[in-house]
């Protein structure tokens, strides 16, 4: 009988420490995941549209939480810059984490900035054979779009608009002359062309001065 009670008394205290354990065990913590589609950074051309690739969320716990994520930040491909978009997701134990993911829009012909030395032959008022420094800069509001500044060893504050078409051929549309000395206000055309690895630009181009006369000018730029 004493055997018995022992037993008894045994399996009880058994029972109740699992139990206890049991009971004190905690629930797993778990941390969601957000899997970004397509590229990151990815690259779209300026004027271009943007088009979000998509994502995914999932959770050890939850499964799937992807209608759960929520998306902050936009991108204005009508300005060159670098986008940020943020996406963040909160599981049902109450942990967050987040993604970023960088939008890059650019100038098509952004890999043309620098500097570059030129070599410059007028003929005209300005007749003569000139080496120096201009700085090409793209535009961030117009794609294939770029700025010489120092056109003509006028000045850094004299910038002439270019473009650039699909084959790489260069058109100065007319302008105004701007920064430059007074005295030699006008305006500017022309033309040009661009070497296969593109760090050779041949710009001919026209200046009609408002004063009188004109010049034509022949000038190679060779990236430094």
């Amino acid at each position: 009988m004493k055997k018995i009670l022992l037993t008894t008394l045994s399996l009880i205290f058994i029972t109740t420490t699992i139990f206890l354990f049991s009971g004190c065990k905690k629930d797993k913590i778990t941390t969601p995941a957000i899997v970004l589609k397509g590229d990151n950074p990815m690259s779209v051309l300026l004027k271009g549209a943007f088009t979000e690739p998509g994502f995914t969320a999932n959770d050890d716990t939850d499964g799937d939480i992807t209608s759960s994520v929520t998306v902050e930040g936009g991108v204005n491909t009508d300005t060159a810059n670098a986008y940020i978009i943020t996406y963040t997701v909160t599981n049902s134990g109450g942990v967050t984490v987040e993604k970023k993911r960088t939008v890059n829009v650019e100038n098509k012909s952004a890999s043309r900035e620098g500097d570059y030395n030129v070599h410059d032959i007028i003929t005209g008022p300005s007749n003569g054979i000139y080496n120096y420094i201009a700085t090409i800069t793209a535009s961030t509001t117009k794609n294939d779009t770029l700025y010489i500044s120092n056109f003509a060893n006028f000045s850094y504050n004299c910038s002439v608009e270019i473009a650039f078409d699909n084959t790489g051929n260069i058109s100065i549309p007319e302008q105004t002359l701007s920064g430059i000395p007074v005295g030699s206000e006008g305006t500017i055309s022309g033309s040009g062309t661009t070497e296969d690895d593109g760090t050779t630009l041949t710009i001919t181009y026209i200046i009609n001065y408002y004063a009188g006369g004109t010049d034509n000018g022949n000038a190679t730029y060779t990236k430094n």
